[in-house]
């Protein structure tokens, strides 16, 4: 598609490649023609395809690096803005083990490492937070450790959560979850919508009951 003319008059313009790669984007908002101010954003491709830069309307510059010859993004950069700046890293499986993040921004660097199924067991911020599971062949977590705390969990032969510390859980026949391990309580409706939640004040989130409507 090469333009889209909206209701008021107003139009957006899309141009391409001689690769059919989408170049640039204007926005026209009286119809009377693009201005230097029209410049939704731009873009700039390698020979492989993949977007190396990108320039919106406000000017702000975001540039990519890739992996070898795969679309792994080993770095996202924007110019003048150091907190906007990171960096990727992979194993060989191809799953990401870190980001490191620059400026004041660099506290929630992280790493991450996987088991041999590549499934991630362990997880850690620069700024001292982690996570860390035991998973069994299926895929239960076994436990889960969060910044020291360590919770343990049993499964059921369908792999339903069946206790957390020791704590019992129930389900509907429909298998829904009325009341959690730390008493939070769960409303269905007839289509497995969660429809309410009841927090009490020494569960973790916000005390009270919250709703939920959906459309029909």
């Amino acid at each position: 598609m090469a333009q889209l003319v909206y209701p008021d008059g107003s139009i957006v313009t899309r141009t391409y490649t001689a690769r059919n790669l989408l170049q640039q984007v204007d926005y026209d908002a009286d119809g009377a023609g693009p201005d230097p101010a029209s410049l939704v954003a731009s873009f700039v491709y390698d020979a492989g395809g993949r977007e190396t830069s990108r320039t919106h309307g406000n000017g702000i510059v975001t540039n990519r690096t890739y992996n070898r010859q795969d679309n792994l993004v080993t770095s996202i950069d924007v110019p003048g803005y150091a907190g906007l700046s990171f960096s990727y890293s992979y194993d060989e499986n191809k799953n990401v083990t870190s980001e490191t993040t620059g400026g004041v921004m660099a506290g929630y660097s992280w790493t991450a490492s996987y088991d041999a199924e590549d499934r991630l067991v362990s997880w850690q911020r620069r700024n001292g937070d982690s996570q860390s599971w035991t998973l069994t062949l299926v895929g239960d977590w076994q436990q889960f450790v969060e910044n020291g705390t360590t919770q343990n969990r049993t499964h059921g032969p369908t792999h339903e959560l069946l206790a957390i510390d020791g704590t019992g859980l129930t389900y509907d026949p429909k298998g829904n979850l009325p009341q959690d391990h730390e008493g939070k309580t769960y409303v269905w409706d007839f289509d497995n919508h969660l429809s309410s939640v009841t927090v009490p004040a020494d569960a973790s989130g916000i005390e009270g009951t919250h709703t939920y409507r959906y459309e029909r």
